[in-house]
């Protein structure tokens, strides 16, 4: 049982380690054109919504799981550096559309070939793995997204 519970803390401390070097990922500029860098979630938000006409922040904030004034920032930062359009839905005034400006399209466009390229690299690496193994994979990274859910929102009431 001992060597049993020193494999599974090895597990925790790779996941940790993997976890770490994807959030400081986050933190590294990418730049698409040679004025401007962007993070991430910046890159992220322009992704989701290029993928999709019309866009709002409720929207991006259920779909990335964060608050809409997380969303609302990178959003006005993204309108204010000219990568978004924003546009009130014109039967519901509250309601904001944000779309894609030129910029923001070509950035998307961009990015959806670097995706390509990488997710091509990282299929291939994954190839290997028989459709069990990926319903394993896939089992074991939503129970931990439902840990993770479950000790944000246990922090959250202890504030």
């Amino acid at each position: 049982m001992d060597n049993y519970n020193e494999k599974l803390k090895d597990l925790i401390v790779l996941f940790s380690k993997v976890v770490y070097k994807f959030n400081k990922l986050q933190e590294v500029p990418f730049s698409f054109d040679e004025n401007e860098k962007l993070y991430l979630a910046e890159i992220h938000i322009i992704q989701a919504i290029g993928r999709k006409e019309e866009e709002t922040v409720t929207g991006l904030s259920s779909s990335f799981g964060i608050t809409k004034g997380a969303i609302s920032q990178i959003v006005g930062k993204l309108t204010q550096k000219g990568y978004l359009i924003k546009k009130r839905n014109p039967t519901n005034g509250k309601v904001v559309f944000l779309s894609l400006s030129e910029k923001g399209l070509i950035t998307f466009q961009k990015h959806e070939i670097l995706h390509d390229q990488t997710d091509k690299e990282l299929s291939e690496f994954l190839g290997v793995l028989s459709d069990d193994e990926i319903l394993l994979f896939k089992r074991v990274f939503q129970g931990i997204e439902g840990y993770i859910d479950t000790t944000i929102t246990s922090i959250n009431r202890t504030k």
